[in-house]
């Protein structure tokens, strides 16, 4: 597998991040007296904020956008500021893995840059991205899109069939398979399905199984 740069998703890749973004989405639209659905939340899985906005006011066409994405800023940031950034098994390890081995690294995520930076820096994994594409990046469409992952890949100089992606989402593998690279699924709420097959090179049980994929006489 001839792969020079790995691109990473972050919120349930890399940190345990999006079970708390439910709780806290959940939190800022009762805040408004509406009840959303956790079930709304796992199609927007890997969105931008826009997209998101879009598929809430379709269900929710009452709620007030500028208010929950305030309240829900601020909530994710206290969560975090107040208990930690919780990061999953053997992402620390995979990116010292990388990095010792000369791969570029890129993170490609639908959460705003604000949230972005402070995740990275609360769980010191800030060192391993000099090149964040975030989801309220102007000019960007969101994954499934694959616009997200081609500017990671510019940004870095890499070449797209050249490149492997990390997500957990659909939306996400859908959107490095249209960028024209290679995916692998870690699955984390949505397990992988038959029906993801055709964006998807490999599914692993966790980040640990990643090396193995880029040894030499590795074939996904």
């Amino acid at each position: 597998m001839n792969i020079s740069t790995v691109l990473f998703d972050m919120d349930g890749l890399l940190l345990d991040t999006e079970s708390v973004g439910i709780k806290v989405s959940i939190h800022a639209a009762a805040l408004q007296g509406i009840a959303m659905s956790e079930a709304l939340h796992y199609d927007t899985l890997g969105t931008s904020y826009e997209e998101t906005a879009a598929r809430f006011l379709n269900v929710h066409p009452q709620m007030d956008m500028a208010r929950y994405r305030e309240d829900y800023v601020r909530g994710l940031r206290d969560w975090v500021l107040n208990k930690g950034v919780p990061v999953l098994p053997h992402a620390g390890e995979l990116l010292r893995w990388l990095k010792a081995r000369g791969y570029a690294m890129g993170l490609c995520s639908g959460s705003d840059r604000e949230l972005i930076e402070l995740y990275l820096r609360l769980a010191d994994f800030a060192q391993y991205f000099p090149v964040i594409v975030a989801g309220d990046d102007p000019g960007l469409n969101s994954k499934p899109a694959p616009d997200m992952y081609l500017k990671g890949a510019q940004l870095l100089g890499a070449q797209p069939g050249r490149c492997l992606v990390l997500e957990d989402s659909p939306n996400g593998l859908r959107a490095g398979r249209a960028a024209g690279m290679r995916t692998a699924m870690v699955p984390d709420m949505i397990p992988y399905t038959s029906e993801l097959a055709p964006y998807c090179d490999a599914v692993l049980d966790d980040l640990s199984a990643v090396p193995g994929l880029l040894e030499p006489g590795a074939c996904l």
